[in-house]
């Protein structure tokens, strides 16, 4: 499968079925307003995890080591699967943009 067949795809499972008749421009919207909600939900993930380590370093918090280790790995793979996404996102609007300036 070529890159853009997986990105025509990856686009249409972002848009579903509300995405089916929209413009590329609209497409390009929907895709950034997403793209934003990826960005603010990887900046969450990142403050919980620095929240948990700093509580845990200072002896804030009473959590165990193992459920330190849990929510920290449960989180970094939280965050790698988000960023893997944003990145995901950020190439579909590249592509759609240069499709856009093509026609």
């Amino acid at each position: 499968m070529q890159e853009k067949d997986k990105l025509e795809t990856f686009i249409q499972i972002q848009l579903g079925k509300t995405g089916e008749g929209l413009s590329l421009d609209n497409q390009i919207e929907f895709l950034k307003s997403k793209f934003k909600k990826i960005w603010l939900m990887l900046l969450l993930n990142v403050g919980v995890v620095l929240f948990f380590s700093y509580s845990f370093y200072y002896e804030i918090t009473r959590l165990s080591t193992a459920w330190l280790n849990a929510i920290m790995i449960f989180f970094a793979v939280n965050v790698f699967f988000l960023f893997f996404q944003w990145r995901q996102l950020k190439k579909a609007i590249v592509y759609l943009e240069e499709k856009r300036a093509d026609k």
